[in-house]
């Protein structure tokens, strides 16, 4: 059976304004993928090159876990 994840990413900044992150993945879990922000920021794997995209940006900048994650569909094939 194949599975794939459609989750979100959120957080309120230091301006007070909500900025989201929606990404789709077709691992075993979200966590896998989301490996604790490493799984954004770096570009070929934990310890390779680092990631310079918005999500990567924004994890350095604020933290991992002052972000919200939620799973929002789990699709089962």
């Amino acid at each position: 059976m194949y599975k794939g994840y459609i989750y979100r990413h959120w957080i309120v900044n230091d301006k007070d304004v909500e900025q989201s992150y929606i990404g789709q993945t077709s691992r075993v879990e979200t966590k896998d993928r989301w490996n604790d922000g490493k799984g954004y920021l770096y570009v070929n794997g934990v310890g390779g090159e680092e990631a310079d995209h918005k999500m990567a940006r924004a994890i350095r900048k604020y933290g991992w876990h002052n972000f919200n994650h939620e799973t929002l569909l789990t699709i089962e094939c």
